[in-house]
């Protein structure tokens, strides 16, 4: 039968609730470094081995902007996030479509990411893809830590 160190201890797992914890990937800017190690044939801007930083923005496990420091028509582009955060591990996974009017003829681009938010910092790859006016791979990057 039950004794008294047996019905404390059902007590406390069973039936007094446990308060969940937030995920690893807290509200806040984190960081990415980045450099270039593939440049399509379409591309006349980039090279390998260029560098950059990326800051993205995280609200509520979401993505909301994403800002580079080195590329001002990435910021200028009409964004859409479609990115996935695993609040459990912090891997993101998905794509950001961007579309860039003023460029002549207008782009629309395709950045897919894969990687992992840890630290206030962003560690795995992006490729980039033309999706309009061509269909090309025009760019692979590698994120790295800034230390």
């Amino acid at each position: 039968m039950f004794n008294f160190k047996s019905y404390l201890i059902l007590v406390f797992f069973v039936l007094i609730p446990i308060p969940s914890f937030a995920g690893v990937v807290a509200d806040g800017i984190y960081t990415g470094a980045y450099k270039v190690v593939f440049v399509g044939m379409h591309n006349k801007d980039s090279k390998v081995g260029d560098t950059g930083v990326f800051e993205f923005i995280v609200e509520d496990n979401n993505i909301i902007q994403i800002h580079d420091y080195d590329d001002e028509s990435f910021n200028k582009a009409k964004s859409k996030y479609y990115l996935d955060i695993d609040e459990d591990t912090g891997v993101v996974d998905g794509y950001v479509k961007q579309i860039r009017p003023f460029s002549n003829p207008p782009v629309t681009l395709k950045i897919h990411l894969d990687g992992k938010f840890i630290n206030n910092k962003f560690a795995g790859e992006a490729l980039v893809q033309v999706i309009d006016p061509i269909n090309a791979r025009i760019e692979r990057l590698v994120f790295e830590s800034l230390d």
